[in-house]
């Protein structure tokens, strides 16, 4: 057989053995996904903590959901993949030590919150006045809210293992203050915590 007609035979032969065994264009546009596809997952955190100045309130448990996309949009482009959390995230067993006191405080989130997820890591985003903490100390009301002048974001590692995890640690947003002394007065503040899915979420 001539080189010219071998050439032409292997020309022929290799596209069609890759097309049998399922590889070729799918291959060649194959990009990381978030799984599992169209699943409704839910993500929890007993370590939630929000720091305005030298105030710091803890919760001991925190809750949010959100549903990945369903096959094939849940492979990027875009990355990374944001949606919309299926309602805003709840916080409980929240206190706040002011002025060296251990006070109840409550953390109420509203508004559309997002989550995205991706190769460079996991955000959560904060919708404006999304995040509002109280606590009562020495007959003061101490109010802030969180994120002043537009959304906020916050960003971390995400791991994909068992169990998944998407880390914050000493994210900044802006903020407003309220309430007089000891209640503390600031224009910005820090969102920790570290959240775990279930059922596991992967982004491979």
């Amino acid at each position: 057989m001539k080189a010219t007609q071998s050439r032409r035979l292997i020309g022929y032969l290799v596209p069609a053995i890759a097309a049998t065994l399922g590889f070729g264009a799918h291959v060649a546009s194959a990009s990381p996904c978030v799984n599992p596809a169209g699943t409704t997952a839910t993500a929890t955190s007993t370590n939630v903590s929000f720091k305005v100045g030298t105030t710091t309130a803890s919760c001991t448990s925190s809750t949010a959901s959100f549903t990945v996309p369903a096959s094939p949009n849940n492979c990027p482009p875009p990355d990374p993949i944001c949606v919309t959390l299926n309602s805003p995230p709840t916080f409980t067993g929240c206190k706040a030590t002011i002025g060296g006191i251990s006070v109840n405080a409550t953390l109420t989130a509203s508004g559309s919150w997002q989550i995205c997820l991706g190769s460079n890591g996991g955000q959560l985003i904060i919708p404006q006045d999304g995040l509002t903490a109280t606590a009562n100390a020495v007959f003061q009301t101490c109010t802030t809210k969180a994120v002043r002048g537009g959304s906020g974001t916050v960003s971390g590692p995400f791991t994909n293992g068992v169990p998944s995890t998407l880390v914050f640690t000493n994210q900044t947003v802006n903020v407003t203050t309220s309430g007089g002394f000891p209640c503390p007065s600031a224009t910005t503040a820090t969102f920790s915590g570290t959240f775990t899915t279930s059922p596991n979420v992967t982004f491979n």
